[in-house]
């Protein structure tokens, strides 16, 4: 009887998928923001997703405002900086979309 309880939980433990643990990659994110004209759905939920991620970040003093310049800084060109991030790192674009965000804003305005 144990071997048979050993075996099926050997079983499903194989057969089991990992979780994913966030709700979008970068993958997903540079599709988004590729898709259509500046009017379509899919761009206006990528600039919305980049600037609520970086709002979100910068509230929570997760960016390192002492060295940043983020005086002036628009919408479009947080949008920008990250799809370029995400074309300049294609190797990358599987970690979590908002980890990108903080990285690519982190190396576009913080140099």
């Amino acid at each position: 009887m144990r071997q048979i309880a050993f075996a099926a939980a050997f079983a499903a433990a194989l057969t089991a998928t990992p979780a994913k643990a966030a709700f979008k990659d970068g993958n997903e994110l540079l599709d988004n923001c590729k898709q259509g004209d500046d009017q379509s759905w899919a761009e206006m939920y990528c600039l919305a997703y980049t600037i609520g991620v970086f709002d979100s970040l910068d509230t929570l003093g997760l960016l390192p405002r002492s060295r940043c310049n983020f005086r002036n800084l628009s919408a479009l060109q947080v949008k920008d900086v990250v799809v370029k991030w995400l074309n300049d790192n294609p190797a990358k674009r599987n970690q979590v979309a908002a980890d990108i965000v903080r990285t690519a804003v982190i190396e576009g305005f913080c140099g």
